[in-house]
């Protein structure tokens, strides 16, 4: 089962990194659109909590010094990645980065790993509806929108609730394979009604709909599901290589995929480009009205239909989004082929080792 897990935990890092280039730069499709806006970000923050479960595994069996480590590795690695998240998205303005959100997972749930599973559920359950709560009943809307645990793309509470919901779908898709199958087909048929549902109503994910976090769980329970089943074959595992490589350089992946579609989604500033007088839904004597957020410009305001690319093409960037996924399988393969983790997964490794450890020594 270990070799299945982590074979199959890869793959469905790779398809939420192939879903969230669909999201950025793929052609606009009803279907693609419903598939892939809002899921494949959710499902890697379940990923998130899943790889917080393992990581900690063996030391919340063993328990005092070696807990306190992991513990600490995994404060660092919070750090590390919401200060990453912090960078791309001041470098770019196309694309909301969900790296922040990924690193509050690691942030605030390294304690909960011991937790019970039914505390976990009731964590995964109560945080989407207490962050729904707040905001029907904030008295100041305008505090709302500067809220990063309400607000956003990517509000943190959500995040905190897919993290929690991670750990326990680990749990309980480890008892067996009675089950994978039945959570499995239970994800695939709960998470293709919720695909459905967006497409009837035209929503993007990231909308606010108190909906969004219970469909989110649903798509990932049957994406995750499905690849613990599929590399359960050696067969199966060999012809997924590819995407399974991608997968265990999905840091790498996402960090160049965002720094890469910001090109053809103009997401770097034109200095070259003439100053532009501010630009007025009204007469200057009346006073600006309050337009929504400019063109190409970051929103933080969580609204129905929030897309992921943040200044999307009308047509999408086919080509662009196509060469993107070859060039990545691409070089996944390459690299895998002589080191075992992609660069940045190896500098994040050895950042949290050094920074947990008195010794150099220990990292390896």
């Amino acid at each position: 089962m270990h070799h299945t897990r982590i074979h199959g935990l890869d793959l469905a890092r790779a398809l939420a990194i192939l879903g969230m280039m669909t999201a950025h730069l793929g052609p606009h499709h009803p279907w693609l659109a419903a598939l892939s806006n809002g899921f494949p970000s959710a499902l890697f923050a379940v990923l998130a909590g899943i790889s917080l479960g393992l990581m900690h595994e063996r030391a919340d069996a063993t328990g005092g010094p070696a807990l306190t480590a992991a513990r600490h590795r995994t404060l660092l690695r919070g750090v590390i990645l919401v200060a990453l998240g912090m960078v791309l998205a001041t470098v770019q303005s196309a694309i909301a980065v969900v790296l922040g959100s990924i690193g509050a997972i690691y942030l605030a749930l390294g304690t909960c790993t011991r937790w019970h599973t039914g505390y976990l559920v009731t964590g995964a359950v109560v945080l989407p509806l207490l962050g729904w709560g707040l905001g029907l009943y904030q008295p100041q809307p305008e505090l709302l929108a500067q809220s990063p645990l309400l607000s956003g793309v990517y509000p943190v509470l959500d995040w905190l609730a897919y993290g929690l919901f991670g750990m326990a779908l680990y749990r309980a898709l480890a008892t067996g394979l009675g089950a994978r199958l039945a959570l499995t087909a239970l994800g695939l048929l709960a998470g293709g009604y919720a695909v459905w549902q967006r497409h009837l109503t035209g929503e993007l994910g990231h909308g606010g709909n108190p909906l969004d976090v219970p469909y989110s769980y649903a798509v990932a329970t049957g994406v995750i599901g499905l690849c613990l089943l599929l590399t359960g074959p050696r067969a199966a595992t060999a012809v997924l290589y590819p995407l399974r490589s991608m997968g265990t350089m999905a840091l790498t992946v996402y960090v160049a995929h965002v720094l890469t579609a910001a090109i053809p989604l103009g997401g770097y500033p034109d200095y070259h480009a003439a100053p532009q007088e501010a630009v007025y839904a009204t007469s200057p004597a009346k006073g600006p009205a309050p337009a929504g957020p400019e063109p190409g410009k970051p929103s933080d305001l969580a609204m129905p239909g929030a897309p992921d690319a943040i200044s999307p093409s009308a047509q999408g960037h086919p080509a662009w989004w196509l060469g993107s996924i070859v060039a990545a399988l691409a070089l996944c393969c390459l690299w895998r082929a002589r080191y075992r983790r992609g660069p940045l997964e190896e500098a994040l490794r050895r950042a949290t080792y050094l920074g947990s450890s008195p010794t150099v020594g220990a990292i390896a």
